[in-house]
């Protein structure tokens, strides 16, 4: 998404100059539009487009499509409250005992040698992290904001819970959100 940014800057200054407009570009997957709340959908809905197809016709699709993925275990707000669920055990654990960290550094490390470009992003991010306090690390695991969100979804504490602490982590929230269905 970097590079489409990076890309388009400038012709968006010059027409924002030119015509006296704020533009803003926000890339979004369909699995972003699938996964955007209502008034996020609606504020799209109502954008003028200034080159392609209005947004109206992503987010409709995008919405068809997600209402057939809710029957799935696998949306990404779904995936998500997963993720959410696995960082609090983490933060537990690491309160317990904090060699997790140094654990994880370790993972971070190793994945960078052979991840993606926007992977590699989120992985010197996590080392950043990873360098601060233990309170902070444990904050950003349970923390329900959209930079942890996404962090969480490169965790780098593959080894700080046992299967079973994993299991029954995601069991527990498996299970609230069969209750809600």
């Amino acid at each position: 998404m970097d590079a489409i940014e990076l890309s388009a800057e400038p012709a968006i200054a010059r027409l924002e100059i030119a015509r006296d407009l704020m533009i803003e570009l926000r890339p979004l997957t369909r699995a972003d539009l699938r996964s955007l709340p209502q008034p996020e959908r609606e504020s799209l809905v109502r954008g003028t487009p200034v080159f392609g197809p209005a947004a109206s016709a992503f987010v409709e699709s995008a919405r068809i499509q997600w209402t057939r993925a809710t029957k799935s275990p696998h949306t990404h707000a779904k995936r998500d409250v997963r993720s959410l669920a696995l960082g609090e055990v983490i933060s537990e654990a690491i309160m317990r005992d904090p060699s997790p960290i140094e654990s994880a550094r370790s993972v971070v490390m190793k994945r960078l040698v052979r991840a993606s470009p926007s992977e590699q992003r989120e992985l010197r991010e996590w080392e950043r992290v990873l360098r601060s306090s233990p309170y902070k690390i444990r904050r950003l695991l349970v923390d329900p904001g959209e930079r942890a969100t996404r962090l969480r979804q490169t965790l780098p504490f593959l080894d700080a819970l046992t299967p079973e602490e994993r299991d029954a982590a995601l069991a527990h929230v498996d299970s609230d959100q069969a209750d809600e269905a």
